[in-house]
């Protein structure tokens, strides 16, 4: 049986630009696997051709989903579009000089993302990106509509991205977009790594609870249309009752287990009280390095994360 695989696509340059933001970042991805599936990235000429590119790969292999992305040059936040339209309006020829003049693609009508996009959480994605119906009449509309037609119940979506220099937080959208679309269901949570100049704070969950006697960097779930930073607020002082300050971004990890993915993301935190009281865990401990502890999840990983962070502000 193949392994699983998702296909991302971005698009070559066209037009009068010299280069496509769409393009810089699907190239992140070559080599690399998202939640154990491995990534194809494919660079979409701006042309017929390209447009019915991701469909010919369909009918090669099976995905578990599909990000399909292009550059919106007058949008200042990436938009995740839901729709595409049964219709090509050309302003400019595509690069091989085809111009169509308002025709439909099908005539069958417009066609949607099966994703459940009104059930996200837009606050916590990277980029602060915005919901949208409207993916234009130009080349990414048409190959999302051509996407679409195949997809079936297949996880698709076309993400718009600004002409920003930011590619690895366009990247990491990128990535959290996919997650979502692999997962039956997943949880966001914040996570604060309290640090002092030379050490960081490990907590462990209490006798009662699912994870208990295992450690982890304390935090919770992620309320929906709550931010990361107001999550982590409160989080911290329901299990701690700390005051803090939120410092430094430090990433973002993933756990997939049977019925959940856990989204973690994690910043580094300084302490505005002195005194702990601890409601969820049991026990903390101010620690150097990967110290033998019993971590939850996939916190162990952040550690390197966390002792370069220190090594760096020393």
């Amino acid at each position: 049986m193949p392994p699983p695989r998702i296909l991302i696509c971005g698009f070559e340059p066209f037009g009068e630009c010299s280069e496509n933001i769409s393009e810089k970042v699907a190239r992140i991805f070559q080599g690399k696997s998202i939640l154990g599936r491995e990534v194809d990235v494919e660079i979409l000429s701006v042309s017929l051709s390209g447009s019915i590119m991701p469909k010919y790969k369909m009918s090669q292999i099976s995905y578990d989903a599909i990000l399909l992305m292009g550059v919106a040059l007058n949008s200042e936040v990436p938009r995740i579009e839901s729709r595409a339209q049964d219709k090509l309006d050309f302003s400019i020829p595509d690069n091989d000089g085809r111009i169509e003049k308002d025709i439909p693609i099908s005539g069958d009508g417009d066609l949607f993302s099966v994703v459940d996009l009104e059930g996200w959480n837009l606050k916590v994605l990277p980029g602060s990106p915005i919901l949208s119906s409207n993916a234009g009449t130009y080349l990414c509309n048409e190959t999302y509509y051509r996407t679409l037609q195949v997809s079936n119940k297949t996880p698709c979506l076309f993400l718009h991205l600004p002409p920003w220099e930011q590619t690895e937080e366009l990247a990491s959208l990128a990535t959290q977009c996919i997650v979502r679309m692999l997962s039956k269901k997943y949880i966001d949570v914040a996570a604060g790594v309290i640090l002092n100049s030379t050490s960081f704070l490990a907590a462990k969950r209490k006798y009662d609870d699912v994870h208990q006697g295992k450690w982890e960097f304390p935090g919770g779930k992620i309320e929906f249309s709550e931010s990361i930073h107001e999550a982590l607020k409160r989080e911290l002082y329901e299990e701690l009752e700390v005051e803090i300050s939120i410092e430094d971004f430090l990433g973002v990890w993933y756990h997939e287990y049977e019925e959940v993915t856990v989204v973690l993301h994690v910043h580094t935190c300084g302490l505005l009280t002195d005194e702990f009281c601890l409601h969820s865990h049991d026990e903390i401990r101010w620690c150097r390095g990967e110290e033998d502890l019993d971590w939850i999840g996939s916190n162990h990983l952040i550690i390197s994360s966390i002792i370069d962070h220190l090594h760096a502000n020393v």
